[in-house]
């Protein structure tokens, strides 16, 4: 996150924290790191959830409201079901943040904010060939610590955490 510019970050978190809603959505290897990203947003009170089903992804944007906020996953920004829930949720009077390595890619240059996210060595060629989401792991934690720095909503976190605790197997 050293390589993003901090107005950069500071917008992505005013939308999230300020979102009614949060559409996390990420295909191919990046959906670990989308239902990763949303389950943190959830348990810091947001409203946030993710749909594995492509089609989901893309009813889901589409019916984003005014205050809901899209938060595609997409490394190379060309995966084409990536790209059709972008298209989906350009299409909505939603906001579209795009997380990606890509900034000329069709999902960046549809979306209302990128988050550019420099893959190691600094080479879009390394990022294919090693094929590692870990910088994308690692920015999706931050920014979810970000959150939580924002947000003090202990009441959410306190039911989270009753949650974890009536379901430990002793």
């Amino acid at each position: 996150m050293d390589a993003v510019p901090e107005d950069q970050v500071e917008r992505v978190l005013d939308l999230l924290c300020g979102a009614d809603s949060v559409l996390v959505a990420g295909n191919g290897q990046s959906a670990p790191t989308a239902l990763d990203f949303a389950f943190r947003l959830m348990s810091e009170g947001l409203r946030a959830i993710t749909l594995q089903d492509v089609f989901g992804q893309q009813i889901a944007a589409r019916q984003l409201g005014p205050g809901g906020v899209c938060f595609l996953i997409t490394p190379s920004g060309l995966n084409e079901l990536s790209v059709r829930v972008a298209e989906a949720a350009a299409r909505s009077e939603g906001t579209l943040v795009v997380m990606t390595s890509n900034t000329d890619s069709p999902a960046a240059k549809l979306a209302d904010d990128v988050l550019n996210i420099v893959p190691p060595l600094n080479m879009f060629q390394n990022e294919l060939e090693f094929v590692s989401r870990l910088h994308f792991a690692l920015s999706a934690e931050v920014l979810a610590r970000g959150v939580r720095a924002r947000l003090v909503r202990k009441a959410q976190r306190d039911q989270v955490l009753d949650v974890v605790t009536e379901n430990l197997v002793v």
